[in-house]
């Protein structure tokens, strides 16, 4: 039979409440971040035909190439291109988890390339490396955080770009606070 180890030990991911009761967390705190660390977002995301028709429709983007798969057929591509602002959404949204479960504020996201296409059916995975992060002069108890993020098809890169955040110094407290 199983036997866990010690008990007394958290659970990764995981804060202890009381003996025996764990709270999931979501987010690393300011100070789990270094500079140089790197991390491979997991699950990846299957992007869907309907992701890519939804969005286009939210936003009134009428691109044939996004939307007209008769129009899309006759393209070097021959099928529709999945919007790259489904792409770049997504892939912002595979970092939340590791990186956003405590942003107080999003500041920044810059120089996004669409460095290859993504098509329906496509599963795109991602990897994150912090490049920069310091305490903020204005606030006290947050840290501004900078990270490159690239997204990944089959092993090759279709996208990348790099976000800037603002998360709680003592993000524990701030969990606590919250009662997150």
């Amino acid at each position: 039979m199983f036997e866990a180890a010690n008990r007394h030990d958290a659970l990764q991911g995981y804060r202890l409440l009381r003996s025996g009761a764990y709270r999931e967390v979501v987010g690393m705190g300011f100070a789990d971040l270094s500079k140089g660390l790197t991390v491979e977002h997991r699950p990846g995301r299957t992007v869907t035909e309907y992701d890519n028709i939804l969005f286009c429709g939210l936003t009134g983007n009428v691109a044939p190439i996004h939307t007209d798969y008769k129009f899309a057929e006759k393209t070097r591509w021959k099928q529709a291109l999945v919007c790259g602002s489904v792409t770049l959404g997504i892939a912002v949204g595979m970092t939340t988890r590791t990186f956003s479960g405590m942003t107080i504020a999003n500041l920044t996201l810059t120089n996004a390339k669409f460095i290859g296409p993504v098509f329906a059916g496509d599963t795109l995975y991602a990897t994150s490396t912090v490049n920069e992060l310091h305490k903020t002069s204005s606030l006290p108890t947050m840290g501004i955080v900078d990270i490159t993020t690239v997204g990944y098809v089959d092993g090759r890169e279709v996208l990348s770009f790099d976000r800037s955040f603002m998360l709680p110094i003592d993000s524990n407290a701030s969990r606590d606070d919250l009662g997150y």
